[in-house]
């Protein structure tokens, strides 16, 4: 990838290893709409868990891109909760990797009142929220 790795620094917590790569290049390693970085977490983890009886999950950053992104999610999910309030309509999501889809359900739960849901199949998959029903 032509790629001038700086420092890579390692750490972990019970079921994850974090990996912080540090480079000039840290567009090239991103990937547009973080591609990049997602395929070689991807492969990183499939490696290291192939021989293993225990799975481990991967988590590599660099430039704080996994902070900004989720920054990023949280704007678009305030959005999306304000029509929804506004509107009484659901609201759909562009299509998302699975790392995002997971962090918008979890961050709707978490402010509660909303239902979400997963539709669609492969790289077209997407979130949608909607009021909740309330339970009687």
């Amino acid at each position: 990838m032509n790629i001038n790795i700086n420092d890579i620094k390692i750490s972990h917590t019970e079921d994850t290893i974090n990996i912080e790569i540090s480079t000039n290049s840290g567009n090239l390693l991103i990937g547009r709409a973080g591609r990049c970085i997602n395929a070689l977490e991807y492969v990183v983890q499939l490696m290291l868990n192939k021989n293993l009886n225990a799975r481990v999950k991967v988590s590599i950053d660099t430039e704080n891109y996994r902070q900004k992104q989720k920054e990023r999610l949280k704007t678009i999910a305030n959005k999306a909760i304000e029509y929804v309030k506004r509107t009484k309509k659901i609201y759909r999501f562009h299509p998302m990797s699975t790392k995002e889809r997971k962090f918008i359900h979890m961050y709707l739960k978490n402010i509660g009142g909303f239902d979400t849901f997963s539709e669609g199949e492969g790289l077209k998959r997407k979130v949608g929220v909607k009021l909740a029903v309330e339970k009687k």
